[in-house]
Parts: structure tokens; sequence; C-alpha cells
């Protein structure tokens, strides 16, 4: 009489080594999870961080922008403000904002650690608390912490570097501190900018952010919206565009916005 030997229940291979792998994968998983350490965890922390309310500086008495006010960026054009736009690819490892970094404009209009700037001046010194004057150089930086203290950054359009989407002259955030992160401001008019050289520049103003090194200033693109981890948003240029009277369109146009200050 035959007997059946074999039936699903039995192991074969090496089914010890491949018990124990899976164990070690569950406690690996295990001892991850309750210390923050998953990719998933990673990302949320950092996303959750950069989206911290931020305080903007209250306007100065005297009406006018000074060096180491906390201010964000917003375009009359597209009616939505500059923004870092950090990739989960980066968030993955990542403590706080790392350059390069793309920079976009954004519907949410919460002041926060992507949104918020700080003026310093372009040539190292402390100037906090001086007035900025028009066609003075100065950078844009991200806050400290979080926020990495990244600089608006941007150089002339080439075959292989250039804006994703346009095509244009690309503007990022990045960490090097050099002629390429220095801007200055103008009035919307030309035939007032030699008048206005050199005069305090007035909060709520709408102004042109000019890139000193192309003379391009700097603009939102409602015709090019892309994905990003915080939602559908503009992208942002160094490019001036000029209506038929030769004058820089509303999508170059820019407010400083302070606290509790209403958008124009």
């Amino acid at each position: 009489m035959s007997y059946r030997t074999y039936n699903p229940a039995v192991r074969i291979g090496n089914w010890q080594e491949d018990v124990c792998l899976e164990e070690e994968k569950l406690k690996d998983f295990l001892e991850k999870k309750q210390k923050g350490e998953l990719i998933t965890d990673r990302i949320y922390n950092l996303r959750h961080h950069i989206l911290q309310k931020v305080d903007l500086t209250s306007p100065a008495e005297d009406g006018y922008v000074h060096f180491g006010d906390v201010v964000c960026l917003y375009n009359i054009g597209t009616a939505s403000m500059a923004s870092a736009n950090m990739s989960d690819i980066k968030m993955h490892n990542a403590k706080q904002l790392e350059g390069p970094c793309p920079l976009s404009s954004s519907k949410k209009f919460e002041p926060c650690v992507r949104n918020a700037f700080q003026i310093i001046s372009a040539d190292n010194l402390d100037r906090t608390g001086e007035a900025l004057h028009f066609d003075q150089h100065f950078c844009l930086s991200t806050l400290a912490g979080v926020g990495g203290q990244l600089k608006l950054y941007s150089d002339r359009a080439t075959f292989i570097k250039h804006a994703k989407h346009s095509r244009l002259q690309d503007a990022i955030l990045s960490s090097e501190s050099s002629y390429q992160c220095e801007w200055k401001l103008q009035v919307l008019e030309p035939k007032q900018r030699l008048i206005t050289e050199g005069m305090p520049v007035p909060i709520n103003q709408k102004i042109l952010i000019n890139h000193c090194k192309s003379n391009q200033c700097l603009a939102a693109l409602p015709e090019y919206t892309h994905r990003t981890s915080f939602g559908r948003e503009f992208e942002v240029v160094a490019h001036t565009h000029y209506d038929p009277h030769k004058i820089a369109r509303d999508i170059n146009h820019w407010n400083f916005i302070y606290a509790g200050q209403d958008f124009i």
C-alpha cells in the first residue's frame, strides 16, 4: 500500500532562513516606524515644518521697506505667492530646504516657511533696519532653520540651463552667494525710473524685481502651470514681458506683503 508523503504544509528549501529574514524585516520596519524614520514620515515631517505659519514683519512707521524685513512676494498678474517648491525625492532625506530648489507661485496665501523671504544686503554687511532704495542691490533669502537660508538665484538661459516648461531664464533658490543672487527694485513706469533712483521704496507699492546681471524682471507665468507636492502652481522665471507700449506686463508686477497688509 502506498502512502502520500507530501502535503502543502511541508517546508522545502531554506525555509528557516526565509522566516528569519521576514522577522528581521518586520522588526526593522516597526523600529523605524517608532522612531519616525520611514520615508513617508520624513517627507510628512519636512512638509509639515515648511508649512508652519510665519510671522511677517509689521510695516515700519516711516512707511518704507527695510533690510531685515520678512515679507511675502505677491504677484499681481497671477494673484499668487512666490514659494519654494522642493520635490518629494529631495525631501526623502532632507531636514530643511536644500538648494538648488525650484521656485513656483502658489495660490496658498497663508505666510509660512516656504513663501516667506527676508530682505538682506548684497554686500555682506549688516544693514538691518536701513531703508531699501530703488536700484540698490539686495538679496532675497528664505528663513534660517527649516528654511535653509537659500537665496533667490538666476542666470542667463542656455541650451541646457533654462526653466523646465517655458525654457526661459530660470529663477531658483540656491545656497550659493554670488552676483547671480543680486536683485534691485524698479518702478513700473520707465520714465519715472531716473527720478526715483536712490529713493526709499514705499511699502504697498507695485514694483519690478529686476535681476542685476541679466536685466530681466521676475515673473510668474499663468500659461505654464505644473503639479507640485502642494498643488498646481505657476512657473516663476526671470524674463521681462512687455505690452505693446513697451511697459512690463502685470505678470512682472510684485508687491511686498507685510503683516496685516491686504493684497492689491
